[in-house]
C-alpha cells in the first residue's frame, strides 16, 4: 500500500475545527466508537455530530458493526494532532485579545453556525424553523404596506408582481421572490467559491429561515413611531439576517465562514445597490 499523504490545507481545515479535532482525537485514543458513545463523550448534539462526521469522510469510516474508526489518512491526521498539538494551538489561537473575545462571545451570537449544525440531518426541525418565515410573511400580508426586495424594502412591489397580483398578496409574493433570489444567488456564489456540497435542499430551506429577521421588520415598522428608529431597527434586523445567512451557508455549502460571508456580502451589496436605484425605496 502506498504511503498516505495529506495536503497541508486539508490538515489545517480539519484540525482548525475544534469539533472535528475532538472526533479525531477520541477515535485515535479509543480505536472505535458508536454514534451514541461519541455523542455522549464529546457532548455534541445529534445534528452537530452527524455534520462533522460527514465532513470527515476519508478520515473516519463505519465498520461492519456500524462503529466509527479512523482510516489510514485519519490515523495519520491523529498522529499529526498528537505530535503538533502545541504548535497547532499556537497557530490557531487568536493573536489579539479582542479577536479572542469576539470569537468566544460575539461570533456565536451574530453568526450562529451551531444552530444549523444542530439541525443537520433533522429536516423536520429545519422545516419547522423555515415555517417561522412563512408565518411572518403571512401575517405581514395583512398588516404591511411594504414589499421585500431581496434584503431591502420598497413602498411599491416589483412591476411584474403588481401586473399579476393586486392587494395584500403582493407582499407575500415579494417575500417568496426575495427568498428565491437569495437562495439562487447563494447557491451559485458558493459553487463559484469552491463548494461542491450536494445538500442544496437544506441550503434553500435554511435561507428561508434566515430571512425571518428582515421579514419581521414589516411588522415592527407598524409599531415604531420615529423614522430614525425605523431605520435603525431595519439595519439591526438586516445584520441578523446576514449573520444567519452566513452561518447557514457555511454549514450547508461546506465553506469556511470567511468564504460564506463573501457570498452573503455580495448579495447584500447587490440588494443595497438596487435599493438606491429605486425611488420608492424606504
Amino acid at each position: 500500500m502506498p504511503p498516505v499523504e495529506l495536503e497541508t490545507e486539508v490538515v489545517y481545515a480539519v484540525l482548525g475545527n475544534p469539533n472535528k479535532r475532538k472526533i479525531i482525537d477520541y477515535l485515535g485514543r479509543n480505536g472505535r466508537a458508536g454514534f451514541t458513545e461519541l455523542r455522549r463523550a464529546l457532548k455534541m448534539s445529534v445534528g452537530n455530530l452527524y455534520y462533522n462526521l460527514d465532513k470527515l469522510a476519508g478520515f473516519v469510516y463505519q465498520d461492519e458493526d456500524r462503529k466509527y474508526a479512523l482510516t489510514e489518512a485519519g490515523k495519520l491526521l491523529y498522529k499529526i494532532l498528537v505530535e503538533e498539538t502545541k504548535r497547532l494551538d499556537h497557530m490557531l489561537k487568536p493573536k489579539s485579545p479582542l479577536i479572542a473575545v469576539y470569537r468566544k462571545y460575539v461570533e456565536p451570537v451574530v453568526v450562529p453556525a451551531a444552530l444549523f449544525t444542530a439541525l443537520y440531518n433533522r429536516r423536520l426541525a429545519a422545516a419547522a424553523l423555515a415555517s417561522i418565515s412563512v408565518a411572518l410573511a403571512a401575517i405581514g400580508t395583512y398588516t404591511s404596506n411594504l414589499c421585500l426586495c431581496i434584503l431591502e424594502y420598497s413602498v411599491y412591489p416589483p412591476a411584474w408582481i403588481s401586473a399579476i397580483l393586486e392587494g395584500r398578496l403582493q407582499f407575500f409574493s415579494s417575500v417568496v421572490l426575495s427568498w428565491l433570489v437569495v437562495a439562487l444567488f447563494i447557491d451559485g456564489a458558493t459553487y463559484a467559491l469552491g463548494s461542491r456540497e450536494k445538500r442544496r435542499i437544506e441550503l434553500y430551506a435554511s435561507a428561508l429561515f434566515s430571512l425571518a429577521p428582515i421579514i419581521a421588520y414589516s411588522l415592527l415598522h407598524q409599531l415604531v413611531p420615529l423614522p430614525l428608529l425605523k431605520a435603525v431597527s431595519l439595519r439591526i434586523l438586516q445584520v441578523g439576517t446576514l449573520g444567519l445567512l452566513t452561518a447557514s451557508t457555511s454549514v450547508y455549502a461546506d465553506l469556511s465562514k470567511d468564504r460564506a460571508f463573501i457570498a452573503v456580502f455580495l448579495l447584500f451589496y447587490i440588494s443595497y445597490a438596487l435599493h438606491l436605484a429605486t425611488p420608492a425605496g424606504v
